[in-house]
């Protein structure tokens, strides 16, 4: 958990208390969700990343040379700081009236390498840019629905991708998942995994608030309109099942199906099991009101998510069901 002053507490499955309790400097507030990549926690601020080595901290022993670093933006962060989980970190800038992409390379003997920034076509002064990782391309673009490409291997720019409308970022599951992009007609697109492969429509379901998670890269899933989808690019077609409510959060997948928590606190498990969808379990895990933008978080058998309050709350899968 990082707390938006850079508080950061680290959890252990089964235990309630944080067993590493620290303060990243920042200047300002946090300015967009922490990342993690190679037992490293990057944490954003307004003008810089902090950079803590959570490996390093957990384990009890040092590493040559140092990983934490700090991580100069040299303009304004406009959006979220996203990164492949294994080797760069990129970060939406404004530097005066030009918006491009800062990007830096992790080396295991070097830290956090500089690269040349990023700037996207036919991003208008004021506009606000959003960047995607996936494989060995960086997508970046505002309002408008252009996506500009840069193959991080070669350098080379990419076929712009294009999309009706505004675009905006959907959370990104690590270990190589590929992220989903939602345009204002509330459709759903899958960003290409290689540079010959194009733009894949996903899901539409207008007038729906759409929070989507891609799981890995052979499904996806989306809350929308007080039903949960499930789909797979490589299969197609979708299944669906009913929730308590339409204020579902983002799905939090599972092996074998996924958590749903609503902003009431009301914590659904959901199984997936031969081509169907189906509940298997519902639990109020908070009295108060979850954030809108909250996203639940699986570690092991156990789901942990934060209500408006800063309560941390748990819901384990043990033997026979769920407690």
């Amino acid at each position: 958990m990082v707390g938006h002053r850079g508080r950061i507490q680290v959890f252990v499955e089964g235990q309630t208390e944080p067993v590493v309790q620290e303060e990243v400097a920042l200047e300002g507030d946090l300015a967009s969700p922490p990342v993690f990549l190679e037992g490293l926690l990057a944490v954003p601020g307004s003008q810089a990343i902090q950079v803590h080595d959570l490996a390093s901290r957990l384990s009890g022993r040092s590493f040559e040379p140092p990983r934490t670093q700090g991580l100069p933006l040299g303009g304004d962060l406009v959006s979220a700081v996203v990164t492949d989980g294994r080797r760069w970190l990129a970060a939406p800038v404004n530097v005066g009236n030009q918006a491009e992409v800062r990007l830096w390379e992790y080396c295991p003997r070097r830290g956090f390498v500089p690269h040349s920034s990023f700037r996207p076509g036919g991003v208008a002064p004021g506009q606000i840019l959003q960047a995607w990782l996936v494989g060995q391309s960086l997508y970046a673009g505002a309002e408008g629905g252009a996506l500009s490409g840069l193959d991080l291997a070669t350098r080379q720019t990419l076929p712009t991708l294009q999309v009706s409308g505004s675009l905006k970022a959907s959370p990104v599951v690590r270990d190589g998942a590929v992220p989903l992009i939602r345009s204002a007609e509330d459709a759903l697109f899958r960003l290409p995994a290689s540079p010959e492969h194009s733009l894949q429509f996903v899901f539409q379901d207008a007038g729906q608030s759409l929070w989507t998670w891609a799981e890995d890269s052979a499904a996806w899933w989306v809350a929308a309109g007080g039903h949960l989808y499930r789909g797979s690019p490589q299969v197609g077609g979708q299944v669906r099942l009913a929730l308590r409510d339409s204020s579902a959060l983002c799905p939090a997948p599972v092996p074998g199906g996924a958590f749903v928590l609503d902003r009431g606190g009301w914590l659904t498990a959901v199984s997936f099991h031969e081509g169907r969808l189906e509940h298997i379990g519902q639990q109020r895990l908070f009295e108060g009101s979850i954030g809108h933008s909250a996203a639940p978080i699986v570690l092991g058998q156990t789901l942990y998510a934060v209500d408006s309050e800063g309560n941390l709350g748990a819901w384990r899968a043990v033997e026979g069901g769920t407690g």
